[in-house]
């Protein structure tokens, strides 16, 4: 009886040291390699043509990490397809405010605000694009 007692304890024991290997290493992730593994699992759906999970996996990487111009860049391009062109266009001005080289980001802005017909606010992001080249 005291064999069997140990032998389940150890299994016990083990399988609690490998539960807690992995769910150990979210909770000691930081903030930003958090964002990183999202921005990748939206990456990854937008691949694999799940661009609703795409959006949540691109939300939870921009509440881990606000400063991530890459994922408020696909935030705004998901919505610009989806047809929210002000949600688009909120998330594409914040990657620009983050990273104002983003030139993908200027260009589907530009694109944006074009389709909309707002002209006013186009022209001189197309403008800058020519600019550039």
């Amino acid at each position: 009886m005291t064999g069997n007692v140990y032998r389940s304890f150890i299994i016990v024991f083990i399988s609690q040291c490998l539960l807690l290997s992995v769910v150990g290493c979210t909770l000691f992730e930081s903030d930003e390699d958090k964002a990183e593994r999202f921005y990748n699992l939206g990456m990854k759906a937008l691949e694999q043509k799940k661009p609703d999970e795409a959006l949540l996996q691109f939300k939870n990487a921009t509440n881990k990490k606000s400063f991530y111009p890459k994922a408020h860049f696909e935030l705004g391009a998901l919505y610009f397809h989806e047809g929210r062109p002000q949600f688009a266009a909120l998330e594409l001005n914040t990657a620009l405010l983050q990273d104002p080289e983003f030139t993908k980001a200027r260009k589907m802005l530009a694109r944006v605000y074009f389709e909309y017909g707002a002209y006013d606010l186009a022209i001189p992001l197309a403008e800058e694009l020519i600019e550039e080249k």
